[in-house]
């Protein structure tokens, strides 16, 4: 199959198989602009272990993107399943935006990074680059601290277009 040949496919069909491969789910964070700014993000993957780089990809059209450019900093946190409530809200684009119960814990090292409290495991990540790709844009991070808080928690995975436990 030649590249323009791809280029022609249809995105129904593309989001049907792709929706049958599960993922993970994270919130993807930032501080800036007067406060905390997250998404929640399936789309996510590390990409090198040296250097230590992750990538998520984020819609293009959405605020996240110059906030993170802007920031130098994120914060990936992995949600364990017991977590469905905080994907579901960051994923909300209508929420509210102070919810206490929904406060991310901002961590410094060297920037100010914010994280899902008790979430399974986090990244704290300097931008690399940000690469347009296709619809959206990956951000590129370089790992600065990495964390597993419990390892014997179950994550949360996304398939079939909802959350499983």
């Amino acid at each position: 199959m030649n590249r323009q040949a791809a280029t022609l496919t249809p995105a129904s069909p593309l989001r049907t198989v792709a929706r049958r491969y599960a993922t993970g789910v994270t919130v993807v964070g930032v501080s800036g602009d007067g406060g905390v700014h997250a998404l929640t993000a399936n789309s996510f993957v590390t990409l090198s272990l040296t250097p230590p780089l992750i990538g998520v990809a984020i819609g293009r059209q959405g605020r996240f993107r110059p906030l993170v450019e802007k920031a130098g900093w994120f914060g990936v946190s992995i949600l364990a399943a017991s977590q469905q409530r905080w994907a579901t809200f960051y994923a909300d684009r209508n929420r509210p935006l102070d919810a206490a119960e929904y406060s991310l814990t901002e961590l410094t090292s060297p920037g100010l990074v914010p994280i899902v409290p008790g979430c399974l495991g986090y990244f704290m990540c300097a931008v690399d680059a940000i690469q347009p790709v296709g619809d959206h844009d990956l951000i590129i991070g370089e790992v600065w601290q990495c964390e597993c808080s419990d390892p014997t928690q179950d994550p949360l995975v996304f398939l079939d277009g909802r959350f499983r436990s």
